[in-house]
């Protein structure tokens, strides 16, 4: 369920906008969503590197260690990501009018906005399957059920309005807002402040 749950939220935004907007919104759209998604792998290499230890630390019962080592991963996370999403930010026009053509530049803001809800959540990234690491897949499932229903809802109040900017917004503040259920969970079923 999880991994279903995960694959689906990450491609609400651009079904929602081919709902309402023509496909060259779309496709303008989907090229600032890819620069996300490339985003997203960075963070699954260290979520891929970093589990398993978390696993180890909740098995052996040591929760202040796992709690250290959750805030040294989510601050190694932030000082890495959110300057590599400023970066992106700033190569994007000239990447995507030189790659593909000028019309595509038109996604910058919308672009900008993805990334600054992936810098200010970044740090969590790596930690956003940490409930599943210590025995909870039920809790892991109703948190980003609840970040889905949150982006599904504000999508469907800002595309209409806003077209693709709305999609962007909504999908960077549904992150923001499956950050700060993840955060209550943790803390709530493991006993863990991240």
């Amino acid at each position: 369920g999880t991994g279903v749950i995960l694959e689906c939220n990450g491609r609400i935004d651009v079904l929602m906008l081919g709902w309402y907007q023509t496909d060259r919104v779309v496709g303008i759209y989907s090229v600032a969503g890819l620069g996300l998604e490339a985003m997203l792998q960075l963070c699954q290499l260290m979520r891929i590197s970093w589990n398993p230890r978390f696993a180890r630390l909740y098995a052996a019962r040591r929760p202040r260690a796992l709690q250290r080592m959750a805030r040294a991963v989510r601050d190694v996370a932030f000082r890495l990501l959110a300057p590599l999403a400023i970066l992106a930010v700033c190569l994007y026009p000239w990447l995507t009018a030189v790659v593909l053509g000028e019309a595509f530049a038109a996604g910058t803001t919308c672009f900008a906005v993805l990334m600054f809800g992936f810098a200010v959540t970044s740090g969590y990234r790596p930690l956003d399957l940490l409930l599943m690491q210590t025995g909870r897949p039920g809790r892991q499932t109703a948190v980003l059920g609840g970040t889905m229903l949150v982006n599904v809802v504000l999508n469907a109040l800002l595309i209409p309005h806003y077209g693709m900017l709305g999609a962007a917004t909504a999908m960077a503040a549904s992150t923001l807002v499956g950050t700060l259920f993840l955060r209550a969970a943790v803390r709530r079923s493991v006993g863990v402040l991240i």
